[in-house]
């Protein structure tokens, strides 16, 4: 489910939360559909600034949107509520609007700020077993570990090749949550296209390698796990699975998320540049197999 929302469904936040990481976030109490879920809130500011000074437009809303429905579709665990919804600076929690203010271009608060919701699963994710405080050698220990279980998980790849077709750059333990059943979700799509200011003319333009960060965090700790046949075969299964899906529902659902975000000519750009990457002649170079 994706939903757009205006201020009058934010019923108040759960608790003052600051945090750590980049973004401000906070729980709160959100109407959706005549229910009221409890969700983890991350406001935005509309722009971003560069070290020069020369301010672009933050697509993070935009990216989640679309990771979220793309997730969805192909498949994926998501939260089963989730969505855009304008708040207004009263809303926001002290400490939330604190640091949103110092992400803010001039540092001045804006009267709204557009944030993305997610309904609370009620599920930690990765990074509960692997504090960033813990002494050095329990977090290798932890983080080994949990290596391990991830290159054994089976949907593993599939997440993998979706960051690599989406261009997420910025999947780790935060945004994966975990379940004693084994279930991973996924949340947090921000960084879909590198980074949160992308631009729908030059997505195909960039000539650096794409950071896997996933892949990347398992190979360190089990090596070669991304090159070994079992999990090249499964990563391109998990593309041509993305195929089927995108051809089905996918590109019409996320032209109608992006349809609310930006203007067709835009829309067409970032739906042709997934499509390509969909095509077996690119991803089998990604994944390493000859077609």
């Amino acid at each position: 489910m994706f939903e757009i929302l205006g201020s009058e469904a934010f019923l108040g936040p759960l608790r003052d939360t600051d945090a750590a990481g980049e973004n401000a976030i906070f729980r709160g109490k959100v109407a959706i559909g005549g229910e009221t879920a409890r969700c983890y809130i991350k406001p935005f500011p509309a722009e971003i600034a560069f070290k020069d000074g020369k301010t672009t437009e933050n697509r993070t809303i935009i990216s989640e949107a679309l990771g979220h429905v793309l997730a969805g579709v192909c498949g994926f665990s998501v939260p089963r509520a989730a969505g855009a919804i304008i708040l207004r600076r009263d809303q926001i929690p002290d400490n939330a609007l604190k640091k949103l203010t110092g992400q803010t271009p001039g540092g001045i608060a804006q009267d709204e700020y557009a944030a993305w919701f997610s309904e609370d699963m009620r599920q930690d994710s990765l990074v509960v077993g692997c504090p960033s405080d813990a002494p050095e050698l329990l977090r290798q220990r932890n983080l080994s570990r949990l290596a391990a279980d991830l290159a054994a998980n089976k949907v593993t790849p599939a997440i993998v090749s979706f960051d690599e077709w989406t261009e997420n750059s910025d999947r780790h333990f935060g945004n994966l949550l975990g379940s004693s059943s084994g279930t991973l979700i996924l949340i947090d799509h921000g960084r879909l296209f590198r980074h949160p200011s992308w631009n729908p003319h030059a997505l195909d333009s960039s000539p650096l390698e794409l950071r896997n960060a996933l892949r990347e965090l398992i190979d360190s700790m089990i090596p070669s796990w991304s090159t070994k046949t079992p999990t090249r075969s499964a990563r391109s299964l998990a593309y041509n699975g993305f195929s089927v899906a995108w051809k089905s529902t996918g590109k019409d659902q996320a032209e109608t998320v992006l349809t609310e975000f930006m203007d067709q000519p835009e829309v067409t750009q970032v739906l042709d540049f997934l499509a390509s990457r969909l095509e077996p002649q690119h991803y089998s170079s990604q994944v390493g197999l000859i077609i």
